[in-house]
């Protein structure tokens, strides 16, 4: 009788630090996967707002370079064909960069076969487009991560729960070979709960 109270007022201070580490651990890894959950739609919705962005950019630069072809067409028409005051007038009419482009390409070192293909001819639009498609992707990696961590977070909730519970059947059973092997799996699984916790 005395040595299953020995064993007794043994194991209780052991399930006793047990079922506290793991509650805490447990409230823990509740708070940290809600953390997660909320940077990865915070992320995902910075991702979809850049990937607009970008798409908008796209929809400019198409039609940005839809007008610069037909002023080119009009230009070249009147230019080779000795309308030499209507050419001049079409340049003022040009974007900057059309403009620059025209001109490098009719010098007389210039390869390329339509000013378009010089590299003073930019689209504005083009280079955002690739920035906020660059910071989708980022941002998409960013939720992914985000959704690694938070779900993580959610298996060591599993583990600690786990723990709670052998920890806590433990003290009901009187015989001293069932309290610790169900305390020794609470103890297990706090561990390994407390592992994935500190390693996600």
């Amino acid at each position: 009788m005395s040595d299953n109270t020995e064993d007794s007022r043994l194991l209780e201070p052991i399930t006793a630090l047990v079922l506290g580490l793991a509650a805490v651990l447990t409230a823990l890894a509740a708070y940290l996967s809600a953390t997660q959950g909320g940077e990865e739609a915070e992320a995902r919705a910075a991702a979809i707002k850049a990937n607009s962005e970008a798409n908008s950019a796209v929809n400019g630069s198409i039609q940005t370079y839809a007008a610069d072809q037909a002023m080119f067409a009009t230009w070249a028409e009147s230019n080779y064909g000795e309308n030499t005051e209507l050419s001049e007038y079409l340049m003022t009419l040009m974007r900057p960069e059309l403009k620059t482009a025209i001109e490098e390409w009719t010098a007389d070192d210039s390869d390329a076969e339509t000013p378009f293909e010089m590299a003073s001819y930019v689209i504005e639009d083009d280079a955002f487009a690739e920035a906020a498609f660059a910071d989708a992707e980022k941002q998409e990696a960013k939720a992914k991560e985000a959704a690694d961590k938070g779900d993580a977070y959610d298996k060591a909730a599993i583990f600690l729960a786990l723990a709670l519970f052998f920890a806590g059947i433990a003290t009901t059973f009187r015989r001293r070979i069932f309290s610790g092997a169900l305390l020794g799996l609470g103890t297990i699984s706090m561990v390994v709960g407390a592992v994935t916790l500190v390693t996600a």
